[in-house]
């Protein structure tokens, strides 16, 4: 389906049944030429195999969905080695998140729409853009408030004025959890 395709068919939605149609479409779509090349490179003669290996690693997160869909016709070192590239596919995502998360943390633009409404009780102050950031890194996240004493949980913090907010983001970006996690992203 070309790009025109999708965009008519999408102005022609007159339904959220007609939507989740033309995404089922599309998602199936989208997984029939990584699922063919996962297929070749775990079971295709060897030329065949290597070429198609080296398209499905340079795919990524586009392969993921079609290795997964194949996994269980691969042999056990097929199932290793599809493992291991989508295991690593998913952490250079978390480092590429976890990055811009870092990036929002110094944003305090208020926004009017709250990603995360449900961790703000009633009541609360409105929250920032750096504020919601937060809160998305504390979902990523899991901080074990025995071993780093302080530091909030979602509602606890979205409660919180926008000083004692601000006090608990620097506090995190000094935190053992942060710190290893900005480790991990500037290794080699």
């Amino acid at each position: 389906m070309s790009e025109q395709d999708v965009v008519s068919r999408l102005r022609s939605c007159a339904s959220p049944d007609a939507l989740r149609s033309l995404a089922d479409e599309v998602s199936a779509e989208s997984l029939n030429a990584p699922r063919a090349l996962a297929g070749l490179w775990s079971g295709g003669e060897r030329v065949e195999a290597r070429k198609a290996g080296s398209v499905v690693t340079e795919l990524e997160e586009l392969a993921m969905g079609a290795m997964l869909a194949e996994f269980d016709s691969c042999p056990g070192d097929w199932r290793i080695r599809y493992m291991n590239m989508i295991v690593e596919t998913q952490l250079g995502f978390r480092d590429r998140i976890m990055a811009e998360l870092d990036g929002l943390l110094s944003d305090k633009t208020a926004v009017s729409t709250l990603a995360l409404s449900d961790a703000a009780p009633p009541g609360s102050p409105p929250l920032r853009v750096c504020d919601e950031a937060y809160l998305l890194i504390h979902r990523m996240v899991k901080v074990d408030e025995s071993t780093e004493p302080g530091l909030r949980t979602a509602t606890a913090f979205a409660a919180l004025a926008e000083p004692d907010r601000d006090k608990e983001i620097q506090k995190w970006r000094k935190s053992r959890p942060w710190r290893a996690l900005r480790e991990e992203h500037e290794e080699p």
